[in-house]
């Protein structure tokens, strides 16, 4: 009797497992009887093909005769389509797009933002494209993957693609401007991100892993493995600008928003623990409108023109409004203090005499 149990019992396991292998998913065959696998790897290898195979379209190769760059598509109005890129100057002569699929076309700039060097190119381009989407790069953290695309060094290797590591998602960095009249210091807001990329990849996206625009890369230091990238939100306000023919404002200052920073570094700036909002200034620029208004180090900004400020990138959207009258809320040893100024323009230097 146990035997035929024990039987009994084999027989139903054998069915069992029959009956799993018959229901588990098989790999397709081809024609010729070859199996393609289609198992994922894993979710980190999939997000970052997906991603790179869904934004190849909106990408394009951007030569000049000073040589290669990269681009992306930003929008259509009308007839015209509009597209995004990067250049060290003002372009000269003749400017190409180069798509993956192999068209080109002639376009001509819209207008140049000398500060980061973001370009806005106007073409007629006769295909649909689908806008990239812009991402929150207030949710970056230290230590995230991103993905850039770009053409390194030659349209043979157009829509390439590069691994890239958020080393910092706020960086704040100091620039010279060379103009006819002299050199002006600058402060740009940045993402710092730990990479190999060339020159060639300048102008190219960098998406999140979901796909989402979280800038332009505006500086390669490939030297240092180190690129930076135009945020997202400031790539978008700036290329409106550019649409408007608008030139922009820079404020000159920069800071740390105070809800960012432990207890330990509050009680060292001798900021109280209780004020959660405001960004901390460390830096303000000689002759900017941040001084000429009154700011200085070490105070508090609490508002700017009515806007109330409880993060750094609070400060954005409020700079590309800004016009030639500035007022401010800001809290100086202990006591809030109110400035305001209207901006009138510098006396032009003296030319030195021989």
């Amino acid at each position: 009797m146990k035997n035929n149990r024990l039987l009994y019992l084999l027989v139903f396991a054998a069915f069992i497992w029959l009956a799993v292998l018959t229901f588990l998913p098989q790999e397709p065959e081809t024609a010729n009887g070859d199996v393609y696998i289609t198992n994922e790897v894993s979710g980190f290898s999939t997000d970052l093909t997906k991603v790179a195979k869904e934004k190849e379209a909106a990408l394009v190769s951007v030569e000049t005769p000073a040589g290669l760059s990269s681009g992306l598509f930003y929008s259509r109005r009308g007839e015209e389509s509009y597209f995004l890129c990067v250049f060290n100057t003002r372009p000269e002569g003749e400017i190409v797009l180069h798509f993956a699929n192999g068209y080109s076309l002639q376009a001509s700039l819209k207008g140049y933002d000398p500060y980061t060097g973001l370009a806005l190119l106007e073409a007629a381009f006769p295909y649909d494209i689908t806008p990239i989407t812009e991402g929150d790069t207030s949710l970056l953290q230290k230590g995230e993957f991103a993905l850039a695309l770009g053409s390194p060094q030659s349209l043979d290797y157009s829509g390439s693609a590069a691994l890239c590591l958020v080393a910092d998602p706020e960086v704040s960095i100091e620039r010279e401007l060379r103009t006819e009249n002299g050199t002006s210091a600058y402060y740009l807001d940045l993402i710092a991100l730990s990479t190999r990329l060339n020159s060639s990849f300048r102008g190219g996206p960098v998406f999140n892993m979901g796909g989402e625009l979280i800038g332009i890369d505006i500086l390669s230091l490939s030297q240092e493995d180190i690129a930076y990238i135009l945020p997202a939100e400031e790539t978008f306000l700036l290329a409106e600008k550019l649409m408007n023919g608008e030139e922009r404002k820079l404020l000159g200052l920069r800071g740390i928003s105070v809800a960012d920073m432990p207890d330990y570094q509050r009680s060292a700036y001798g900021i109280e623990l209780s004020l959660l909002n405001g960004l901390y200034i460390r830096d303000v620029l000689p002759g900017s409108p941040a001084e000429r208004l009154g700011l200085h180090t070490e105070d508090i900004l609490l508002e700017l023109n009515g806007e109330k400020i409880g993060q750094r990138r609070d400060l954005l959207p409020v700079t590309y409004r800004m016009q030639d009258d500035l007022t401010a809320l800001v809290r100086r040893e202990g006591a809030e203090v109110r400035l305001n100024i209207h901006l009138e323009p510098l006396p032009a230097e003296e030319p030195p005499q021989e």
